[in-house]
């Protein structure tokens, strides 16, 4: 889906996507401590100053809040980018979105712009928004699509990644071949649902 989305939109294909939660780290502990100058971030001051031995130096503590929320911002490019389209794009420090959250976390949206600024290209879940925004609106992709995409045993998928295969179906076939189980599990759901009732599903 990634590089069918840089085929939609023409852009050149990245080895290593900074908006990743490995690379993000770094860009996290770049930003966090003007972040933690803001009177939103008090929370994660106070955490880092009850943990930190050596103010103004990397450590442990320092790095593993870092890590965990690139862990989460990296969920939020897929989970979460009605959210993330409304942080990067407010200029002001509030948007109906970030107002929405509880005061602890009221430092999110001043993380995510501080990021945004610092990183020269959209979150991979923005870049699907803006291929899906294309592609419903007729304009031809930038570069040539495959003839035909197959999926095959797809569990789950996220809901912006959903509209994207519903976006992409308008310009190639798609085919999704799910995993079923064999004839004879088959025989014990129905054996099963027949003991169950009507209301089986209920």
């Amino acid at each position: 889906l990634r590089e069918l989305v840089n085929l939609v939109l023409g852009i050149e294909e990245q080895i290593d996507d900074p908006w990743k939660a490995n690379r993000l780290v770094w860009s996290m502990l770049d930003v966090l401590p003007k972040l933690i100058t803001t009177e939103e971030a008090a929370p994660l001051k106070e955490w880092l100053r009850q943990r930190s031995s050596s103010p103004g130096q990397l450590n442990k503590d320092e790095w593993q809040l870092a890590s965990s929320i690139a862990d989460a911002f990296d969920d939020y490019a897929l989970y979460r980018t009605d959210e993330i389209t409304e942080w990067v794009r407010s200029s002001g420090k509030h948007s109906p979105k970030s107002d929405d959250l509880n005061t602890g976390f009221s430092w999110q949206p001043l993380l995510m712009r501080l990021l945004y600024e610092r990183i020269d290209c959209d979150p991979f879940g923005l870049q699907v928004k803006h291929a899906i925004q294309r592609l419903k609106n007729s304009i031809s992709p930038a570069k040539k699509l495959p003839d035909q995409l197959n999926f095959f045993g797809i569990s789950s998928l996220a809901p912006v990644q959903v509209e994207l295969i519903q976006a992409l179906s308008g310009v190639m076939n798609i085919k999704i071949f799910l995993l079923t189980p064999c004839r004879d599990l088959w025989h014990r759901c129905e054996t099963r649902r027949g003991r169950l009732g009507e209301n089986w599903n209920t």
